[in-house]
């Protein structure tokens, strides 16, 4: 779509043959599902009884349109239809979950679509991007600010479905800060803002000196990360539709909280601003172990927020992120921090809940 580019549109049908012979496998894979509570039942059955076959159905639908359209020689319009009928098609899996298209779960079911079908451009794109700009330079002084157009509408919109979708699924900021589907959502949250900077390096450092020879080797390397955190982050997505938002409201920070705001977020902002306090530059023994302590105090003890409620609560949370700022600072040259906390944080962290 934003290249014409031979090579692309093979790797789109082959995608896209695989992804429909997926659906051929996944149809009588949900049938088997259906028989053994249900007894025996047709594929048809599945397809015209069940919210989740209707989807794998229209996935199946728009997957062969998405595939005529692109084996139609160079017709820019229908290039553009197969990437429409393709992100449908990537969209459309949510709806045949629980938070399907049905009473209050509609608005659900349609940020989860959104969230995919977006994020699913954006990683498809970049690694689709860096494996041509790779192989054909020519393509990198037209491709890659093209790319970084889309990336960036991509990153609206999965962030805010994925908004809408946390804040649908979680009662209050406080869930999110105690359970175990909350703290991954947190920790999503976190893994996206990390790809935010790696997208803004893109940008800062490759994209901006084209035509320069060195870029597209520069996107790439930089990509290789972005696509490992990615990885990380559908990887988590997966967990939270395998656990569920919990029933029970949370209460205090769960461990991964604990993690997400000790050490994800600071050593993001350290990233981002390299210059810490230099109080701590000499000292990162020190400054682990306050860190240490903060999250014995946060996650064990919890004074703050027994006494202040939900003041203490943003406090904490504060408490949390500054002595990690200390912690990641005064440890970017140095491995005595590092040390402490490995060695410190597995006996710092308070059992997961029952």
């Amino acid at each position: 779509l934003l290249v014409d580019a031979p090579r692309a549109r093979l790797w789109a049908l082959g995608w896209g043959v695989a992804g429909l012979g997926l659906v051929a496998l996944a149809l009588p894979a949900l049938r088997a599902d259906i028989s053994v509570g249900t007894g025996d039942v047709s594929i048809a059955d599945v397809i015209t009884g069940s919210t989740a076959g209707r989807a794998l159905a229209g996935q199946g639908a728009l997957l062969v349109v998405g595939l005529v359209l692109l084996a139609v020689p160079r017709v820019k319009w229908s290039r553009v239809l197969a990437a429409v009928a393709l992100v449908l098609a990537v969209a459309i899996p949510p709806l045949g979950g629980h938070a399907g298209l049905a009473g209050d779960h509609a608005a659900a079911g349609f940020a989860i679509g959104l969230h995919i079908a977006a994020a699913s451009v954006w990683a498809g794109g970049l690694a689709v991007t860096c494996a041509l700009v790779v192989s054909d330079r020519s393509t990198a002084a037209v491709l890659l600010p093209r790319f970084s157009i889309l990336a960036l509408v991509c990153v609206i919109v999965t962030a805010e479905a994925g908004l809408l979708s946390a804040s649908l699924s979680t009662g209050s900021p406080l869930d999110l800060l105690g359970t175990a589907y909350g703290s991954i959502v947190l920790a999503k949250a976190g893994l996206l803002a990390w790809l935010v900077w790696l997208g803004w390096q893109q940008r800062r450092r490759a994209i901006d000196r084209l035509p320069d020879a060195s870029a597209p080797a520069l996107v790439a390397a930089i990509a290789a990360i972005e696509l490992v955190i990615m990885g990380l982050a559908m990887g988590s997505a997966v967990v939270l539709t395998r656990i569920g938002p919990s029933p029970i409201p949370g209460s205090g920070f769960a461990p991964l909280t604990l993690v997400v705001l000790g050490l994800g977020i600071p050593m993001l902002i350290v990233a981002i601003r390299p210059r810490g306090w230099r109080v701590t530059d000499g000292l990162p023994e020190v400054a682990a172990v306050v860190l240490l302590i903060a999250i014995v105090e946060v996650g064990g003890v919890g004074l703050l927020s027994d006494v202040l409620g939900t003041v203490g609560v943003i406090i904490e949370t504060a408490l949390l992120v500054g002595a990690g700022w200390l912690a990641a600072s005064a440890s970017r040259e140095r491995v005595g921090g590092l040390t402490v906390l490995a060695v410190g944080l597995p006996v710092a962290l308070p059992p997961p809940p029952a």
